[in-house]
């Protein structure tokens, strides 16, 4: 995506330093509603790494199911053996499904919950940031990032599970950074971290977040609620999503543990057991403080707010760490 492109739907380009502006040019919101395909070697590879816990489902969108085998080891390991053997199948599903989307017109699968592109309009602020915004909203937003931050690292450093802190710091680049740098979009990984944040975006934008307080509770709220709704639904699959790719890239890099253990058991479940205290400290810590600081994103016309809370939270995080030691 050139500078060219960054323009926002009323035609001005954006302020150079304006990160606060919620960046919905034209050309973001193409790029989100694309109708990508998903590859049989990437979902084999998946399958075979870490089919055990549903990361090939929940590669392929799967998410209902990517849970339900998680939850259950793959079943016992049965239903991950029978998925090896039909990988291309959910594939084939999964593409043809994205297919049928396409051309009847609706959002690609992983912006379901939202209007046609052809419905979208202007997006240049939200309908909600009337009774979502002001000092006191900004001011709560900054204490519940503190504590949020403060819990997370006393809890990393006294598990020893510091993947969360990791994703944090991911979330704050990609959301402050990478979504508004042309050139740092243009690498495969942050691309695809940047086409994340803009749907996270994108969803709050439709989405009224509700109470700020709520904001900081949506992981409990989200698992109670998620059954009954979809749009929250929705909410809870983009932070797993990203809770789910992070977690399968950390079990790939500590699949070496497999080989080094005596007992392959042994080692399958303390992989097992890490993943999920990857995925649920992830969840718990780093979906209120995305939707927090994204919520803002979207009502604040300056970047120096959104900075000063990403910085409390990284603040909070180090207190917490340092506190534990």
């Amino acid at each position: 995506m050139s500078e060219n492109e960054l323009i926002a739907p009323g035609g001005a380009p954006d302020a150079p330093g304006d990160l606060g502006d919620p960046d919905f040019s034209d050309a973001v919101v193409r790029a989100l509603y694309r109708y990508p395909r998903k590859h049989y070697p990437l979902a084999l590879l998946l399958a075979i790494g870490g089919g055990i816990l549903g990361v090939h489902r929940a590669y392929l969108g799967f998410m209902g199911s990517a849970m339900a085998m998680f939850l259950s080891a793959g079943g016992g390991g049965i239903w991950w053996l029978y998925d090896l053997f039909t990988v291309r199948r959910l594939v084939g599903a999964a593409n043809a499904e994205q297919a049928r989307r396409e051309e009847a017109g609706l959002p690609p699968r992983a912006l379901s919950f939202l209007p046609p592109i052809a419905e979208q309009g202007a997006l240049t602020r939200p309908k909600w940031a009337h009774k979502r915004s002001g000092s006191l909203r900004l001011y709560a937003s900054a204490l519940l990032l503190l504590l949020l931050g403060l819990c997370q690292g006393v809890i990393s450093s006294a598990t020893g599970v510091h993947e969360p802190v990791v994703t944090v710091v991911v979330f704050l680049f990609a959301s402050l950074v990478v979504a508004r740098w042309s050139w740092l979009q243009r690498v495969p990984v942050l691309g695809a971290l940047s086409l994340w944040a803009h749907r996270l975006r994108l969803f709050y934008f439709h989405v009224d977040p509700g109470l700020v307080w709520l904001l900081a509770s949506r992981p409990i709220f989200g698992v109670l609620v998620a059954p009954f709704r979809a749009k929250v639904r929705a909410e809870v699959q983009l932070h797993l999503q990203l809770g789910f790719v992070l977690s399968a890239l950390q079990l790939l890099f500590d699949l070496r543990e497999m080989f080094a253990a005596g007992s392959i058991g042994a080692a399958i479940g303390g992989l097992f057991m890490e993943f999920l205290q990857t995925l649920v400290f992830t969840y718990l810590f780093v979906a209120p403080i995305g939707a927090l600081i994204t919520t803002q994103i979207l009502v604040e016309r300056s970047d120096r707010a959104v900075w000063v809370l990403a910085l409390l939270t990284l603040t909070g995080v180090g207190l917490g760490v340092m506190l534990a030691a």
